[in-house]
């Protein structure tokens, strides 16, 4: 799994959105000394997905001179909340929240069409992401089963998958922002 990541880092009244990839484990390596999480493998250097490069005007094969977990270019500047979640897609499998001392919090997007698409939530912030996210697939799984054997609806389905994943997690629709907002 790519384990793609915006890495959204508060900044006065607003957000720095930068891009990660391979971002699993990378909250944890977000720290005052390393802001950008630290050095990478620059071996496995992917692009920026096509959805990402044309809503910021980049282009998707950037020069990758980096070595960070974290490329420290922002895709954009002082965000608002909502602009943050507006550029989070299905590509995108983490959210990772940086506040003013280097706090991090994790949040997992998930996609709570059937088929892997819209609508999309985010859930967290989340100390186990691998956990949210086995449970995000093992449901997913079992419910499409069950929507294809004419057993269940496509929107009870997903409202069950709602129901599963908030029991793990705070879950938030996507156009709520309201976890983004400052205290």
């Amino acid at each position: 799994m790519a384990h793609r990541a915006l890495v959204a880092y508060r900044d006065g009244d607003g957000y720095r959105l930068h891009y990660a990839h391979w971002g699993t484990g990378l909250a944890a390596a977000i720290t005052p000394e390393t802001p950008f999480g630290g050095r990478r493998d620059r071996s496995r250097v992917p692009p920026v997905p096509d959805r990402i490069a044309n809503q910021f005007d980049l282009a998707s094969s950037r020069d990758d001179a980096v070595g960070t977990r974290v490329d420290p270019r922002p895709l954009a500047r002082q965000l608002a909340p909502a602009d943050v979640l507006a550029a989070v897609d299905p590509t995108i499998e983490a959210l990772v929240v940086v506040g003013p001392a280097d706090e991090t919090s994790t949040y997992l997007v998930c996609p709570l069409g059937l088929d892997g698409g819209e609508p999309l939530a985010v859930a967290g912030p989340t100390a186990d992401e691998e956990r949210l996210r086995r449970t995000l697939v093992t449901a997913k799984d079992r419910l499409g089963e069950l929507v294809d054997a004419g057993a269940l609806s496509p929107e009870r389905a997903r409202r069950a998958l709602w129901e599963t994943l908030a029991r793990l997690a705070p879950l938030y629709p996507i156009d709520d922002a309201s976890f983004l907002r400052p205290d």
